[in-house]
């Protein structure tokens, strides 16, 4: 197990929209830079939902990735296990808790999710979890 140290990115969402747009463009960007990525998910309908949305983005193309709960090496895995199931360097925390593995990754995504009251509720959790943790933590609003 690597351990890295590491960034934290909250990406400010308003809608759904944007949510989806923030993820395609994230995990394009370091497939691109042939970086693996690990994205969690809390469950077997939103990896089945971003499975199918990223057989779509970008419109010009797609982006190949696996759905798994075992280690694999793909450069892109959709999970619902809080294990670094490809190695990635890259995670994309998409439950609505901190992440228990952000140790072992340069840069974790998480969505600072404005779409209601609950979500936002939750990122300031997670947010203040990781400044907690002595994580540096940034928040993107653009």
């Amino acid at each position: 197990m690597r351990f890295f140290k590491m960034n934290i990115r909250f990406l400010k969402t308003t809608d759904n929209v944007t949510k989806l747009r923030r993820i395609s463009a994230s995990v394009e960007h370091y497939f691109l830079k042939k970086k693996r990525v690990l994205i969690t998910v809390p469950s077997e309908t939103a990896a089945t939902y971003l499975d199918d949305f990223l057989w779509k983005q970008p419109k010009e193309g797609f982006l190949p990735h696996s759905v798994s709960t075992q280690a694999c090496s793909d450069e892109i895995v959709i999970t619902t296990k809080q294990e670094n199931l490809n190695q990635a360097e890259i995670l994309i925390n998409l439950c609505s808790e901190f992440s228990p593995i952000a140790g072992q990754f340069k840069t974790v995504f998480e969505l600072w999710d404005e779409t209601n009251a609950l979500r936002r509720e939750q990122s300031e959790k997670k947010f203040k979890a990781y400044e907690a943790s002595g994580m540096k933590v940034e928040l993107f609003r653009c």
